[in-house]
């Protein structure tokens, strides 16, 4: 797989497509994965929404795939994904659909990743994990002729998938953001809870084709946490 800053945003639309994920190592990620944690960043602050807005919205290795996959796309979900054996969607096999969803992934110095090439075009028989993920036994995989390819992010860096790709995450961890079109954000995703002081914030990253899934709360009455859970898959 090339990295994405040799390869035009055709290819980018190409590789992504085909194989249901893109990635590059990067030190410079992987730096700034190292003082979110180590600052105890939450997403839910002004800080949080600059990482994203830097890193996603003006940087245009990510738009290239974004703005090719949907004509309007929105953030809907924020999580810290770490190590856990076995192999998993987030989205269950539907080989005949188009790509409604996505996750951008950035990855901690000394990641270890395996993703199944091709496992979002075909149909997978999987079962419901503890992490409320679909996973897949990798004898099923295997049998279908997929290739799992191994990504050591030793300085960090960033992928793109299909969220119906399975992946391996067997060492390290990544800061994601899911991504989905508008129907499904609306259908099947419950909105972010933010506290209504980003509302502006957020209003002012938000364009003509891309957005944010988010409720607001009012922190004088509310103080539940702020840790965003994964949608249904």
């Amino acid at each position: 797989m090339a990295a994405l800053g040799s390869t035009s945003g055709l290819i980018y639309k190409n590789d992504f497509i085909k194989d249901g994920y893109i990635f590059e190592k990067d030190a410079g990620t992987g730096q700034q994965v190292e003082e979110m944690e180590a600052n105890l960043i939450p997403f839910a602050s002004e800080a949080g929404l600059h990482f994203y807005k830097s890193n996603v919205l003006d940087d245009t290795r990510k738009r290239q795939v974004l703005d090719s996959c949907f004509p309007w796309f929105g953030l809907g979900l924020y999580r810290t994904f770490g190590a856990m054996p076995g192999d998993y969607a987030f989205r269950q096999s539907d080989p005949f659909s188009k790509t409604e969803s996505l996750l951008i992934q950035f990855w901690k110095k000394g990641s270890r990743v395996t993703y199944w090439k091709g496992s979002h075009l075909e149909q997978v028989a999987t079962m419901k994990g503890e992490n409320n993920l679909w996973r897949a036994p990798r004898v099923a995989l295997s049998r279908l002729g997929l290739e799992p390819v191994e990504i050591s992010f030793e300085n960090g860096g960033f992928s793109i998938r299909d969220t119906r790709l399975f992946v391996e995450v067997s060492e390290g961890s990544a800061i994601t953001f899911g991504i989905a079109s508008e129907d499904v954000l609306k259908k099947w995703w419950a909105p972010m809870k933010l506290p209504r002081s980003l509302q502006t914030v957020v209003s002012n990253m938000e364009g003509d084709n891309f957005g944010m899934n988010v409720t607001y709360f009012d922190e004088r009455h509310d103080s539940q946490a702020l840790e965003v859970s994964p949608p249904p898959g």
